[in-house]
């Protein structure tokens, strides 16, 4: 255990004394920086799956949890100040057996339920840094919901219902991790699905901003012309 440790530690140094290195020392809350983020995360279990196991006439109740996937980009407009937009797509389903009034029919149910978030989002950020960034965020706009119902019960017809909804509200609290002068580590946690998320985060200074711009160079590997 002590040696997985040791080789760890030395990792994560020898990573740093890269970054420190190769790159500039640009905060990650710099007025003008860029961050794209993709995601994966936890939004709960529908309340269908709530319903169906509180249910004592249903049975093999099996439930797939709310699985989100996210894309988001944040522009720092002032230092600590992050304006930007998020798009996340979660869906989740429940499958159980209920009987007819008579008890003798096993009917077999399914619901499938799918989500698409489209929202500004708001981060204000705690600290600067250029490789820890802990962040506080809001964001608000469009929800649109898909519901549907697949059954062999010819009194509970097969059916979907979707809805659009003006009220995709979500808070929480960030963090990320760069590992490198663009590549790092993200992981947030919310009031508003989903609740908990981590992926991968790319950051960039704009050129016009002072920064070296859109690049996924490792080095610098600027050398002199002949």
């Amino acid at each position: 255990m002590k040696k997985k440790i040791f080789i760890f530690l030395s990792l994560f140094v020898y990573m740093k004394n890269m970054k420190s290195q190769f790159f500039g020392d640009e905060y990650i809350q710099t007025r003008g920086t860029n961050v794209f983020n993709i995601s994966c995360g936890y939004g709960g279990l529908p309340k269908e799956y709530k319903t169906q196991t509180l249910h004592s006439i249903s049975k093999d109740v099996f439930v797939k949890p709310g699985i989100h996937y996210g894309l988001s980009y944040e522009r720092l407009i002032f230092n600590k100040v992050g304006l930007g937009v998020e798009i996340n797509r979660g869906s989740a389903s429940v499958n159980f057996k209920s009987p007819d009034i008579t008890g003798n029919i096993m009917y077999n149910y399914k619901y499938l339920f799918t989500t698409v978030r489209a929202m500004i989002k708001v981060n204000y950020h705690f600290f600067e840094s250029e490789d820890f960034d802990v962040y506080v965020f809001g964001a608000g706009g469009y929800k649109f919901s898909d519901y549907k119902l697949y059954t062999n019960d010819e009194a509970e017809y097969s059916r979907s219902i979707s809805k659009i909804s003006p009220f995709a509200l979500k808070a929480g609290l960030g963090g990320r991790y760069f590992f490198t002068n663009n590549f790092g580590l993200n992981l947030e946690a919310a009031v508003g699905s989903p609740y908990i998320s981590a992926g991968i985060s790319y950051k960039f200074l704009a050129e016009s901003d002072g920064g070296s711009g859109f690049t996924f160079d490792l080095f610098d590997d600027d050398e002199d012309d002949d």
